[in-house]
């Protein structure tokens, strides 16, 4: 009897433990969630921030471009 007793607190506590590690699974994935949404907001933003760049690279070539000396041009004579 007393063996059998024995088993059934080794059922609790498998049980219980099982309970936790549930708990810890959905907190895992919660949290999982919850990073993958910040990674995308943040993809998101890295893109808009490369589109700025070049399109600033572009606007500063220009301006450097309209800045530089006059160059000779070709007659055709």
């Amino acid at each position: 009897m007393e063996k059998k007793a024995q088993v059934v607190g080794k059922g609790a506590r498998v049980t219980e433990k099982s309970a936790r590690l549930e708990k810890k699974s959905a907190r895992l994935e919660k949290k999982s969630a919850r990073l993958e949404k910040k990674n995308a907001r943040l993809e998101e933003k890295s893109a808009r921030l490369e589109e700025k760049s070049a399109r600033l690279e572009k606007k500063s070539a220009r301006l450097l471009n309209k800045n530089a000396p006059p160059r000779e041009k070709n007659t055709f004579m």
